[in-house]
């Protein structure tokens, strides 16, 4: 039996040049304008595209403006009832701003996204990581104790903070705790919320990757490159191509350390399975740890919300949707 899908498709305006991709857009957003950004839109674009040649269109459902009702692909029917809604499956971006998505937080459809949006209390992600990963928070009081401690407790050098809820920054300071430079980057958003901070040393990392897993298997995969979407893959499922240090670094074509990557994820996705057999559809983001020459996990996300760059969304769509 052919299963529902609920498909969100966010508002945001288009960018000219794909004149078929525009229409689709249009015919669900029809007062969206020529103001988007070119990464931005093409990955929501292309998810909408990509789930429409997939999976019969009579079997998706599509909501453009609220979450209380939905329209069908094939027929124009709107669909208001909220049981039946609760009851589709859910297949691309989803409202997840942590503590201010009550949706996020108590559907029971996205239990695995939670689980993999805590991966740094995940002892399987901590075992792969190749470095510690310290949840802390950032409490009121003189020197911010807490995470002050937390800090001071690694080695002395270059720390590494992510803002994970929600997820707004990512800065490096120091080791030794030095307040001033603390301060003058953080998220204000984080101040005083209970583990909104993740905290870690600074290692060399090289080439980061982003590997798709659907019901446990690899399916695709990108480097994490911010300009590039799966219209420009060059290779697929696998596209070859990483940056030395990401967002600053020429683009370079690496295919015998993709193959690394993968070959690490098999590993990686059968210790997550065996920690959670019902949890299987996920990205973990990888990259070389170049003064070990090891291959390392960086974070892991939900895969409803995750950037796609140069993969490829067809392969992982039709896994998606079984």
């Amino acid at each position: 039996m052919t299963e529902d899908i609920l498909f969100w498709s966010t508002p945001m305006g288009y960018v000219s040049g794909f004149p078929e991709l525009q229409a689709l857009w249009q015919h669900w957003h029809p007062s969206s304008q020529p103001t988007g950004d070119r990464e931005d839109w093409l990955e929501a674009v292309l998810r909408l595209d990509t789930l429409l040649n997939v999976h019969p269109r009579e079997h998706v459902w599509v909501r453009t403006t609220t979450e209380r009702q939905a329209v069908n692909a094939a027929t124009g029917e709107v669909c208001t009832d909220a049981g039946r809604l609760a009851r589709m499956k859910l297949v691309g971006p989803v409202a997840n701003v942590g503590h201010l998505s009550q949706s996020y937080l108590s559907d029971p459809r996205l239990a695995g996204e939670r689980v993999v949006d805590s991966y740094w209390a995940e002892p399987v992600f901590l075992a792969h990581a190749g470095r510690p990963v310290i949840r802390t928070t950032c409490g009121e009081g003189q020197g911010f104790p807490a995470t002050k401690d937390t800090i001071n407790a690694l080695a002395p050098g270059r720390v590494c903070v992510k803002d994970i809820d929600p997820k707004m920054s990512f800065f490096t300071t120091t080791s030794p705790f030095d307040s001033h430079d603390f301060f003058s980057k953080i998220s204000m958003w984080s101040l005083d919320r209970p583990g909104a901070l993740l905290v870690q040393p600074w290692v060399p990392l090289s080439a980061e990757y982003r590997i798709f897993v659907v019901g446990h298997e690899v399916v695709t995969g990108a480097g994490c490159i911010e300009h590039l979407t799966p219209l420009d893959a060059i290779a697929r499922p696998f596209d070859p191509r990483v940056e030395r240090t990401r967002g600053v670094s020429p683009v370079f074509e690496a295919p015998e350390l993709v193959a690394r990557y993968l070959q690490w994820a098999e590993s990686y996705t059968t210790a997550w399975r065996e920690a959670h057999s019902t949890c299987g559809d996920y990205v973990v983001d990888v990259a070389l740890k170049t003064d070990t020459d090891e291959v390392v996990a960086i974070e892991m996300n939900g895969l409803h919300n995750s950037g796609l760059y140069a993969s490829d969304v067809r392969a992982l769509f039709e896994e998606w949707c079984r």
